[in-house]
């Protein structure tokens, strides 16, 4: 818990997952009335983001392990859905739907829904981020806690109150997104910051029970002895250096070394 880092993820997944609560149980209620669809409609519709989001959903985690990237993996589709929400905004402020039909509304549904793809990359960064079983525990614990929280202020961000128009929660969940952002972009430089930390007090970027466990996954027999070789090979250097810098100086006697 002395890690900054892990309250950036706390804070950033805690911001994504209200807006994607919120958007997700009141989407049918917005289209109805927003969008001005009808009830059965709406729901239909509704359907239709979800289905299509599925495949995406794989292709983009298929992606982050293709390319073995995380962090724009993440921020991308937060950035990608913003524009559903600040036009969403623009119309509720203006309480008009202008030259906007309520089709097109319905078509950034499926740029909004976009956000729900930073999940898995996500929580594949945060996961190789910590380090032995207590912060797997502390990680584990702080990603519940977020989806109830989230799941308590989502469905507020949307009141009966501002309907039909929802101007105060299309214009939070831009914010919240946007910190979210914010955060996410911000954590290399955080775990930089630690392990240049660890660095100079162990001369180690990472804990030593994070290299501990590395090597007890090794279950190759090959590579555990690969492992042992190597730290054999620089206990050796290290004995000749010390011997090297200790040993008394050379005196000829007799045209002989002694």
């Amino acid at each position: 818990m002395t890690r900054p880092s892990t309250y950036i993820f706390f804070v950033s997944y805690l911001c994504v997952q209200i807006v994607a609560s919120s958007f997700s149980t009141f989407l049918p209620i917005i289209l109805n009335t927003f969008a001005d669809f009808p009830p059965h409609k709406a729901t239909a519709y509704t359907s239709i983001v979800y289905f299509v989001i599925i495949p995406c959903y794989w292709l983009w985690a298929w992606h982050s392990d293709y390319t073995r990237e995380r962090v724009w993996h993440i921020i991308i589709p937060l950035v990608a859905s913003l524009p559903c929400f600040a036009v969403w905004t623009y119309v509720a402020s203006n309480k008009s739907y202008g030259s906007i039909s309520p089709l097109s509304l319905y078509g950034m549904a499926f740029i909004g829904h976009n956000l729900n793809l930073w999940n898995p990359p996500m929580l594949s960064y945060r996961s190789a981020t910590l380090y032995g079983a207590s912060e797997q525990a502390i990680g584990g614990a702080i990603t519940l806690a977020g989806i109830s929280i989230a799941s308590i202020i989502g469905p507020q961000i949307h009141s009966a109150s501002q309907k039909p128009w929802y101007f105060t929660g299309f214009t939070t969940s831009c914010v919240v997104l946007s910190v979210a952002i914010v955060g996410y972009a911000s954590l290399p430089f955080w775990l930089a910051m630690e392990a240049n930390q660890r660095k100079k007090a162990t001369g180690h970027t990472m804990p030593s029970r994070a290299l501990e466990d590395a090597l007890h996954a090794q279950v190759s027999d090959q590579v555990i002895a690969n492992e042992i070789q190597q730290v054999e090979g620089e206990v050796k250097d290290v004995d000749k250096a010390f011997h090297e810098e200790h040993a008394p100086p050379e005196v000829i006697q007799g045209g002989q070394r002694v």
